[in-house]
């Protein structure tokens, strides 16, 4: 017996390291013949591809590795180099990046280079000599990569006798280049390098937030965590305007978290393709959360109390740690933060379509700014049932003005006589009796219909009643209905105790919008000026080259341009009250800048048109920098406003109930 579990125990033995010698096996260079699957050389005639073939040289290079530019090997001769699988990133090069291809973990070359400027995947071609066209270009394999080159110059003589082939290959070069000028000039080259930078090319799912829609309830990690014991996500990651990626697993498709677990922990789905871990293989070890680039796999501590079925089952011991990660709750019918947001704020997103970039969208709509300025919900035509609760809700409180200013003071113009001893009021409203009564008992119910969207969010067992959407809308829309009848319930006279409560509905009502409005659409604003003051650097620059005639002119112009910048304030944490100093004073500074440049600098700039487009530019600069401080300190000293917003609500149904209770007592 002894025997046989000791052969069981170096089966198991021999197989955990079959398994980890088969991940690490490296890829085989990719054949010749492969070029004849790739979409080019569908057409290609069969001298081209025999005579390709015959010189061509399969490759592989490992992730992360730089082959052209900087300090990069050289070839013996130039290539044409055709992508069989994986992607190519070119970009501006960088001493970062540089340092960072020479590492051996967790390199991650993609993140320390410049700006991005083209991502070559399967089917695309370039050439070596692609770094000599733009001077300090690095071009490195972001994950790895499968290639064939070809010779430059046995390419030259073969195209040559076919100008028709060699015109597709050229056309397919101009596409290229046409792309990263269009991204270039059309001022989306940011988002772009965002997509790169942050690992969403190799990415094929994410979790986003609408900030527009996302009003910070914390409900999806909530959710997650109830359903999984640990929460899989964190709700706070890379952002671009108004869509926030919250960190979760991307299910990538070259997945450096499989490289080194040795204990067979993490591995690829063979009927989903999602990469999933085992609960009962993981020791908690970390190499797979450290080799992640997206920090998207978490390490949590076991409790004492944490149910170890899952480990019982597997006769194996319960670690003390444990790496968990987003496996889009398989084994459910829906997945728990996306199930549980009450604002439909978060939504699974694939990158690619996220950010125009699927071979189907055409090159001027690749990365468009629209979603991340204005939000993705409004991409999609919005949501009806919040639209349609404002406007009933709008219309009703217009109504009810109109009624109340008609029999005020034009009584032949009323149109809601429901009641007749309304007409013997002065005033034509009582808050005791008739019409004035049942518009506090209306607006009473409306505030009290609020709770429901609370009671949804916090009582699973209320599931039947309705979606937490749809209780947020009325929440919404209740909440702005509510008050309006109850100040005409009043009269608008508020001069005894109950006053109070209106002074606190008052104060719900504004930092509900407010703060709603903060935290929804500032984030769109901030990018917006960002890509803004951007352009504006670009016309400082394009300004200078096209006064280049004059020497001392320019030289002027970018003393003063650098004087600007070293003039921006480094600290933007304002207080309250310097906040408020800032608000009441930064056109007076504004102001005072631009008549000290009148005065000063501006003066030694002899041509009289370039000193006016040079005011101009440092105007809109001033402005730029005035609204970017405003939003980031608004946000910052509102990000607290949902506190302050309940407890008005507490104050306000405390005062409002003991009012209801003296009028039914008496």
């Amino acid at each position: 017996m002894a025997a046989t579990a000791a052969a069981d125990k170096a089966a198991k033995l021999a197989e955990k390291k079959a398994k980890l010698a088969a991940k690490n096996i490296k890829a085989p260079p990719p054949p010749a013949s492969a070029l004849r699957r790739l979409p080019l050389f569908q057409d290609a005639p069969d001298e081209v591809l025999k005579i390709f073939e015959a010189t061509a040289k399969g490759e592989v290079v490992e992730r992360d590795v730089l082959f052209l530019g900087g300090d990069a090997p050289k070839a013996p001769e130039p290539s044409l180099n055709f992508v069989v699988a994986g992607q190519v990133g070119v970009a501006v090069g960088t001493e970062d990046g540089l340092a960072a291809s020479k590492k051996k973990v967790k390199a991650e070359t993609f993140k320390a280079e410049g700006q991005t400027l083209a991502v070559f995947g399967a089917g695309d071609f370039f050439a070596d000599d692609i770094t000599a066209a733009a001077g300090g270009l690095h071009v490195y394999a972001i994950t790895e990569v499968q290639l064939i080159r070809v010779p430059a110059r046995r390419a030259a003589e073969v195209l040559q006798k076919h100008p028709k082939f060699q015109d597709e290959l050229r056309n397919h070069a101009e596409n290229w280049i046409h792309r990263i000028q269009q991204l270039r000039e059309s001022g989306r080259e940011e988002i772009f390098d965002f997509f790169v930078k942050n690992g969403f090319s190799f990415s094929t799912r994410t979790k986003i937030r609408q900030l527009e829609l996302c009003i910070d309830c914390d409900k999806c990690v909530q959710a997650c965590e109830d359903r999984h014991g640990f929460s899989r996500l964190e709700r706070f990651g890379p952002q671009v305007g108004l869509i926030n990626f919250s960190i979760s697993c991307r299910q990538c498709y070259d997945p450096r978290c499989l490289i080194d677990c040795n204990f067979n922990a993490i591995n690829r789905d063979p009927i989903s393709n999602e990469i999933r871990i085992a609960m009962e293989n993981c020791t908690g070890c970390n190499v797979c959360a450290r080799n992640c680039p997206n920090d998207s796999i978490f390490i949590y501590d076991i409790p004492e109390n944490f149910d170890t079925t899952v480990w019982d089952n597997a006769g194996k011991k319960v670690p003390k740690k444990n790496a968990v990660k987003c496996d889009r709750c398989a084994g459910y019918d829906d997945m728990a933060c996306i199930s549980a947001c009450p604002t439909g704020s978060m939504i699974d997103a694939v990158p690619e379509l996220l950010f125009g970039l699927s071979a189907n969208v055409a090159t001027e709509d690749a990365c468009a700014v629209d979603p991340f300025e204005k939000g993705l919900s409004t991409q999609e035509g919005g949501r009806w049932l919040p639209r349609f609760s404002y406007w009933l809700a709008g219309i009703l409180t217009v109504a009810c003005l109109f009624e109340w200013i008609f029999r005020r003071w034009i009584p032949d113009l009323s149109f809601m006589p429901f009641f007749p001893e309304d007409n013997q009021m002065e005033g034509g409203f009582d808050s005791g009796r008739g019409l004035g009564l049942w518009l506090g008992i209306i607006g009473a119910s409306c505030m009290g219909g609020t709770l429901i969207y609370s009671m949804r969010n916090r009582i699973p067992a209320l599931s039947f009643i309705g979606s937490k959407y749809t209780w947020f809308a009325l929440h919404n829309a209740l909440g702005t209905l509510g008050p309006a009848l109850v100040f005409l319930h009043g009269n608008l006279n508020f001069s005894k105790w109950p006053s109070l409560g209106v002074y606190a509905m008052t104060l719900v009502v504004i930092s509900g919008l407010l703060g709603q409005y903060i935290a929804n659409q500032i984030p769109g604003k901030e990018f917006s000026i960002d890509r803004e003051l951007k352009d504006l650097d670009k016309s400082i620059t394009t300004l200078a080259s096209q006064w280049n005639q004059h020497t001392r002119s320019i030289n002027m112009l970018e003393l003063i341009m650098e004087e600007e910048r070293a003039r921006q304030p480094k600290d933007e944490n304002l207080g309250s009250w310097k906040f408020l100093l800032f608000l009441a004073t930064s056109d007076i500074q504004r102001w005072r800048r631009l008549l000290q440049l009148r005065l000063g600098g501006l003066k030694n700039i002899k041509n009289k048109a370039l000193r006016k487009q040079t005011l101009e530019l440092i105007d809109s600069k001033l402005v730029l920098e005035r609204r970017q401080r405003f939003y980031g300190t608004a946000q910052r000293l509102m990000g607290k406003w949902k506190r302050f917003h309940i407890v008005t609500s507490i104050v306000l149904f405390v005062i409002g109930t003991l009012h209801i209770g003296v009028v039914l007592y008496y």
